[in-house]
């Protein structure tokens, strides 16, 4: 995220306000707890383990996924041989 500066910048642009009015009403306690679950999220990654799930799995994406992109949906399904809607 902070290793891609445009995107970081197009970020803020869209968000900047949204991000402003959270942060004045979220106590300095929830913004570790986000600080710690979001660390957690980002090294968090089970794809290499998705073709040992044994029941049907249906993944929708979107086109204009702004956060993963579409390519990640496509990825999902290969990865889970799962049927995808897009």
């Amino acid at each position: 995220f902070l290793e891609q500066p445009a995107f970081f910048l197009a970020f803020l642009q869209a968000f900047g306000k949204f991000i402003k009015e959270l942060l004045i009403n979220t106590s300095d306690l929830e913004l570790e707890r986000f600080a710690v679950y979001a660390k957690a999220c980002d090294g968090f990654d089970l794809l290499d383990e998705l073709d040992k799930i044994t029941c049907p799995i249906f993944v929708i994406g979107a086109e204009n996924d702004n956060v993963l992109g579409a390519q990640a949906s496509v990825e999902l399904a290969e990865k889970a041989n799962a049927r995808l809607y897009m």
